[in-house]
């Protein structure tokens, strides 16, 4: 559990360190998603069975034999990702990292008699030695927790009422692999163990445990489909399928040994094989998850779905010769109103930044009609105003100091689609 424990934290780490990194860019409207989902990946597996042959009590014959098991992990994923949109909506790019546990992994186990004196037969195992003080049951467990880091780009499509994008993420998987073999003994009579002088009666169980940890990095890439279901303007549900490609590689470097492939206890007979130890992963993997995004402004500037061009909005009643005159005015107040009006695929966070007035407030209507004092306002205190917009809206408003100095009306239209 403590080694999970570092594999989520190191997880949680990265996951902020490439936070940070986004909000320290000049960016647009971006998302952050969180996103649970099953995954496989799948190795192979490389060891050597022995076969044992008895008779009464005796061994007359060891047979030795490579091999080779296709193993698939499943693993519970935590998955994390910050986007942001560029080039008009027209696709995203982030970083996404997160954490998957170990679901259900490789278990085997083998079983070894008591070697009495009338034994006779055949034993497989790992190791096909039995003893006649003992029974014993070997097993091996093997489980797989990985941390992907991720770079990624996603382009949206539209179909009808369906939303949904399709991505790419090219990156690296950090590999945790963890081997757990344990052989546990049965006495089958009263026996003082040589090493320990410890005296164990019949029935009595001992247990002895050996864990393994390896890791390693592999490259690593996501092929990535996802279906977005709106749920609210700021929030919105995903379904994502995916389908991943990662490079070959061992968890260890391949142990050979020349094992007797027969032997009659006769070394002039013995026939000789180089065998192999090791676990290589790597090749197609598969996943789905569902997540929640979220649709944030990440920068201190005003920023929405779209381009952004800081300019002035429309007076109304003034001609393009007056808008020019009123800006090079020294004092005058203007509304900044960022963006300009538009059509948007997404809601529109809207930021308005009074020019030359520290305190007073901003009156605005959504009916066409010119604001006035009895109209709808906001506190304005020398810190942009923002409004998130999640319906199509025309806007009118006027800035009022605190010693009553009005601006000129401004007007802006969102078409939300």
């Amino acid at each position: 559990m403590k080694n999970y424990l570092k594999i989520l934290i190191t997880s949680l780490v990265i996951f902020i360190l490439f936070v940070m990194n986004i909000f320290a860019q000049t960016t647009q409207i971006g998302l952050f998603n969180i996103s649970i989902g099953y995954e496989t990946f799948p190795s192979t597996y490389y060891y050597s069975e022995e076969t044992g042959k008895y008779d009464k009590g005796w061994p007359t014959e060891y047979i030795y034999k490579q091999i080779e098991e296709d193993i698939t992990y499943s693993v519970i994923s935590l998955r994390f990702n910050s986007m942001r949109n560029v080039m008009n909506n027209k696709f995203s790019l982030g970083l996404e990292t997160g954490v998957s546990l170990p679901l259900s992994g490789y278990v085997k186990e083998w079983s070894l008699p008591a070697k009495t004196t009338n034994f006779t037969g055949t034993i497989t195992g790992r190791n096909s030695d039995i003893d006649p003080e003992y029974s014993q049951v070997y097993t091996e467990e093997r489980d797989l927790s990985i941390i992907p880091i991720l770079g990624k780009i996603t382009i949206p499509f539209k179909g009808g009422k369906l939303k949904g994008e399709i991505g790419l993420g090219l990156g690296v998987y950090y590999l945790y692999h963890q081997v757990k073999r344990s052989r546990e003994l049965t006495y089958v009579t009263t026996t003082t163990d040589f090493w320990s002088d410890v005296v164990y009666q019949k029935g009595d169980q001992v247990e002895y445990t050996e864990e393994l940890n390896y890791s390693f990095f592999t490259p690593a890439s996501e092929l990535i489909l996802g279906i977005l279901l709106k749920a609210t303007e700021d929030f919105s549900i995903n379904i994502n399928g995916k389908v991943g490609l990662t490079l070959k590689q061992n968890d260890i470097i391949y142990e050979e040994d020349k094992d007797r492939v027969k032997t009659t206890w006769d070394p002039a007979q013995a026939e000789l094989i180089t065998t192999k130890l090791g676990e290589v992963f790597g090749g197609i993997t598969i996943g789905i998850n569902i997540g929640i995004s979220y649709y944030f402004n990440i920068s201190t500037g005003s920023h929405t779905a779209q381009p952004i061009i800081k300019e002035k909005a429309s007076y109304i009643n003034e001609t393009e010769s007056d808008i020019n005159s009123i800006s090079d005015k020294k004092g005058s107040m203007e509304l900044l109103i960022n963006p300009s009006s538009g059509t948007y695929s997404e809601s529109v966070l809207v930021e308005i930044e009074v020019k030359n007035m520290d305190k007073g407030k901003v009156y605005y209507t959504i009916d066409n009609t010119n604001p006035d004092e009895s109209s709808k306002s906001f506190e304005y205190k020398g810190v942009p105003l923002k409004i998130r917009v999640k319906k199509s809206r025309s806007f009118k408003f006027i800035a009022v100091s605190i010693d009553g100095t009005k601006s000129d009306v401004y007007s802006v239209d969102y078409i939300i689609e």
